[in-house]
């Protein structure tokens, strides 16, 4: 760990020790120094492919009444040119060579702050991108590691059991009975302003089939689906989540409390905001090893614990 950020994470790691539940929430933002580039960055993706910068990859704790105590763990890298255009090869490529394992680096990372904080539950969180099988079987190695929560990618053909087809899954949450309604409180983003909206509530334990291409065993997991109530006609993007979780979840208010912990996830886009508009990361003329977000370069993920 760069000397840098050595006392900040001692220091999240002290907050954390009084909380029963903290969240550790993982996302990806792309910093773009295409402007004044700085030694060591490379491609990262834009409309024109032209950009250049760094790809940032956070991990930060927060309370699970949304309060942020700070970071438990950095990945940065630049983007190896010669993995550019190979993108129709990610299913044929083991996690390991993809970056997919970002998810997976922070996640042990937050294994091991589990074993020094046994009275705390620490729950990594992650969005769409985090849907991933490998990341379910890390997860389910170790009953007293760290829960998983993440929301689960729409557009994939999930095979859940029994063998309905992989097209059953959404059609078998929605046949779920409704446990309840919660109000949840919508962040602005973009133009859209914030809002409070109610959802409707199911929950079911279900087990996941592995995708053919990996040879893994099934695994049992809770699945929760949110949905807006008397969505109006007209409406684009109503609120959908469907959110799998390895902590158990049995009745209305455990999955109450997951679609909460969830909901604390934008406090990382908020983060990755600030240090964008308010620090102005990326007007900074860094020289190289001038700054932690560029120090070191590596063409892999570094992994700053």
């Amino acid at each position: 760990m760069p000397k840098r950020l050595r006392p900040h994470v001692e220091s999240t790691l002290e907050r954390i020790r009084s909380h029963p539940v903290i969240l550790a929430v993982q996302d990806t933002t792309l910093l773009n120094y295409t402007g004044h580039p700085p030694e060591g960055v490379g491609r990262i993706p834009n409309s024109q492919n032209s950009a250049v910068g760094l790809v940032l990859h956070d991990t930060m704790a927060f309370t699970s009444e949304g309060t942020p105590l700070g970071l438990l763990n950095v990945q940065c890298w630049v983007i190896d040119p010669e993995q550019t255009g190979k993108r129709h090869r990610r299913h044929q490529l083991p996690i390991e060579e993809k970056e997919s394992l970002k998810w997976l680096v922070s996640y042990r990372a937050v294994a091991e702050i589990q074993k020094l904080f046994p009275d705390t539950l620490l729950i990594s969180a992650g969005d769409r991108e985090a849907d991933l099988y490998e990341l379910f079987h890390e997860a389910a190695q170790d009953p007293q590691g760290p829960g998983l929560l993440v929301r689960a990618e729409c557009t994939r053909n999930r095979k859940v059991e029994p063998e309905e087809g992989p097209e059953a899954w959404w059609p078998r949450m929605n046949a779920e009975k409704v446990a309840g309604t919660l109000q949840v409180a919508v962040p602005r983003r973009g133009s859209r302003p914030s809002r409070t909206t109610r959802l409707e509530v199911r929950f079911a334990a279900v087990v996941l089939r592995p995708p053919t291409r990996i040879k893994l065993p099934p695994l049992r997991v809770w699945a929760v689906y949110a949905r807006k109530a008397d969505c109006p006609a007209g409406v684009k993007a109503p609120l959908d989540w469907m959110l799998l979780t390895t902590v158990k979840t049995e009745s209305f208010q455990d999955a109450c409390q997951r679609l909460n912990w969830y909901s604390r996830r934008w406090g990382i886009e908020v983060y990755h905001r600030t240090l964008k508009s308010g620090c102005r990361i990326e007007d900074r003329r860094h020289a190289f090893g001038a700054a932690w977000c560029v120090y070191p370069l590596w063409s892999r993920a570094t992994s700053w614990l």
